[in-house]
């Protein structure tokens, strides 16, 4: 893990690797989603470092039912970096594509959703046994977690496409803000605007990482005080406690041991955490391994690839 010290080293040969990425591309400039969380701001940040302002474009792209503060901080974010901002509303794209149909839209107010989200979420679990990042990740027998996994990601994907259309047109090039530890634990969406990119400045990083390059770059304060909303669920205010019933803090050092071959029992007792949840992380870091895998090519002719061609 990258103690304080070493951070904005790391974050010269981050903007270095984005310099050498738009100079090698072709590309006129770099396209940034900007939700006005931490990772996207903090990816943007490094394109500034790396390329500077003028040839940085902030897209955020909000719909009916995300936070309404994101708008104030992703302005916020846009001001600091002075970068443009284009601002796209994806509601009448995600209506169209049957997004509210599901019976979570139903709901009115972000309150009562938030509500039934919770209560749907424990219940699940309780009736069940079934672990929805998993069924999120591997698909699932559950119509509830299979409707609201593509209802909620949904909405991601189509700002991906907003994105990539708005780059492609403009010859950009499309900065990705997923970090380490999401990859690493399956907590994103596949082909959404944060994994689907041509660079991926934070893929290193872990979440406490970026929260320390944030603190470094002088990110404002406003926006590295925020929890870890995945923006797509309601109610949700931090992803890392709601999907692993850990903090990010902890869950890097656990991951951090895991990475470097720890046994979970070994892992949860110099952590001081139950064995069962350092299992749970275990769990989540091979289907993401899956998930990284995807997708499955057969060889030539149908024949299987061998194991070197393997992903």
């Amino acid at each position: 893990m990258l103690e304080s010290a070493e951070v904005l080293g790391a974050c010269d040969r981050i903007a270095e690797f984005v310099r050498r990425a738009l100079e090698e591309s072709g590309r006129s400039g770099i396209a940034v989603a900007m939700s006005g969380g931490l990772d996207s701001t903090v990816t943007a940040a490094l394109c500034v470092r790396g390329v500077g302002a003028e040839r940085v474009k902030g897209f955020f792209l909000p719909e009916r039912e995300g936070p309404a503060e994101d708008r104030t901080d992703a302005e916020l974010a846009a001001r600091w970096l002075g970068v443009r901002l284009d601002t796209h509303d994806m509601t009448k794209a995600l209506d169209a594509l049957g997004v509210y149909d599901f019976v979570l839209s139903k709901v009115p107010g972000e309150f009562l959703r938030a509500a039934v989200v919770r209560a749907a979420y424990g219940l699940r679990r309780l009736v069940s046994r079934e672990d929805p990042l998993e069924g999120g990740q591997r698909g699932s027998r559950s119509a509830v977690v299979s409707r609201s996994a593509a209802h909620f990601k949904a909405r991601h994907r189509m700002r991906m496409v907003f994105l990539y259309f708005r780059a492609e047109r403009e010859n950009l090039l499309v900065a990705g803000a997923a970090n380490r530890t999401e990859k690493l634990t399956g907590i994103y969406t596949r082909f959404g605007v944060d994994d689907c990119a041509d660079i991926m400045p934070v893929a290193g990083l872990y979440r406490t990482e970026v929260l320390r390059a944030a603190e470094a770059l002088g990110v404002p304060e406003r926006i590295r005080g925020k929890t870890p909303a995945p923006g797509i669920i309601p109610g949700v205010r931090d992803k890392y406690v709601y999907l692993l019933d850990l903090e990010s803090g902890v869950l890097d050092r656990v991951l951090e041991e895991l990475v470097a071959g720890g046994e979970t029992a070994a892992v949860a007792g110099r952590l001081g955490l139950p064995q069962a949840r350092v299992e749970r992380v275990a769990a989540a870091m091979r289907a993401a391994q899956e998930l990284r895998g995807l997708p499955r090519e057969a060889g030539p002719h149908g024949r299987n690839p061998r194991p070197e061609s393997r992903p």
